[in-house]
């Protein structure tokens, strides 16, 4: 069961976290859910981190001379850029 919470933040740091937030594909709501969930001392499972972090960090372009990288790519990454 979801609660409101009224909090009372600096306009700038809202802004700032808005736009990253955006950026991620995730609600401002959710990272601060997660940061209490954290200090609370609450855990998520591992199928849940995945899937909240799943695509947030950029991976590196594919070089055809590195085999290796291009493997991982391949086996790993989701979708390239």
């Amino acid at each position: 069961m979801k609660e409101r919470l009224t909090l009372s933040v600096n306009s700038e740091v809202v802004r700032k976290a808005k736009t990253r937030a955006r950026a991620e594909g995730a609600s401002l709501s959710s990272i601060v859910e997660e940061c209490l969930q954290a200090y609370s001392g609450e855990t998520i499972s591992d199928a849940e981190f995945f899937r909240q972090w799943a695509g947030h960090f950029p991976l590196p372009k594919s070089d055809s001379s590195d085999l290796r990288l291009t493997y991982l790519l391949g086996k790993y990454a989701r979708s390239r850029e």
